[in-house]
């Protein structure tokens, strides 16, 4: 079993609102979520939760984006999916109170994101190597 992730820290990025529906105007909302991961040193974990919640007739005129970031300590005996899987569990109770406060402050009924469980079968790994200084493979 590994160890335990710890999160250091927790910031909100962006915050994007836009209504321009008519008064009384009906939403039906759609949402799309990303997480990613970096890993800028040895056992620290830098991961990026962002939400888009839109209007599914007028993208245009009802949307709201939130982007956060974390940064986590990592244990060495964590595979990168359990990491990808553990910062996305720690981070969406706090994406969906921003979401529900941003969406209650500005006059409109408080957007609930819908709940997601991801497992390693929900995990795209992409491993970025830049290349050397030759332009070669590392």
């Amino acid at each position: 079993m590994a160890g335990m992730l710890e999160m250091k820290l927790i910031k909100a990025d962006e915050v994007t609102f836009v209504n321009r529906m008519a008064a009384g105007g009906r939403i039906t909302l759609s949402f799309r979520y990303n997480h990613q991961l970096r890993y800028p040193a040895p056992n620290i974990a830098h991961a990026e939760l962002s939400v888009m919640a839109e209007d599914k007739e007028s993208p245009d005129k009802f949307k709201l984006k939130l982007v956060q970031t974390g940064v986590f300590s990592v244990p060495d005996d964590m595979s990168r999916e359990e990491i990808h899987i553990a910062t996305f569990s720690e981070m969406y109770p706090y994406m969906a109170a921003l979401c529900n406060t941003v969406s209650a402050a500005a006059g409109i009924p408080p957007i609930r994101i819908p709940k997601i469980k991801i497992n390693s079968e929900n995990v795209y790994r992409i491993d970025f190597r830049p290349p050397t200084q030759n332009g070669g493979e590392p």
